[in-house]
């Protein structure tokens, strides 16, 4: 028992010191996100540039190999890089945030569990 109010007692003081949030408009969201988005397509564009500049100033001079070669190896490290996110990181990813949905008390978890119990549904049954 005292452990848990010297507990509340520091997340009060830790509460006063973080900033209450705001919803200032829904734009300012929407324009986050999209820039979210677009960042794929511009890395994609940093990529040919980059691998071009790297290319010209310095495996030209140390590989002797075709720029078609080289960017066909580029491309072979991103496949396998995709298919390593695919099948590994992308599932422990949803996995990560489908736990972290539960673990945290939040609204939508909330009302979950009041339709379980109106519906009758025990959650120890599968």
């Amino acid at each position: 028992m005292v452990i848990a109010v010297i507990a509340s007692k520091s997340e009060i003081m830790i509460s006063n010191f973080i900033p209450k949030q705001k919803i200032v408009s829904k734009r300012l969201g929407g324009l986050r996100e999209l820039s979210g988005r677009l960042s794929f397509y511009i890395g994609i564009l940093n990529l040919l540039f980059t691998g071009s500049m790297n290319y010209y100033l310095v495996v030209k001079n140390i590989l002797p190999i075709n720029i078609t070669v080289f960017i066909f190896v580029i491309l072979g490290f991103l496949v396998i890089a995709t298919f390593v996110d695919y099948v590994w990181i992308y599932p422990s990813h949803v996995a990560f945030t489908s736990n972290q949905f539960y673990v945290h008390d939040n609204p939508i978890t909330k009302d979950l569990k009041l339709i379980k119990e109106k519906l009758g549904i025990n959650e120890n049954e599968k």
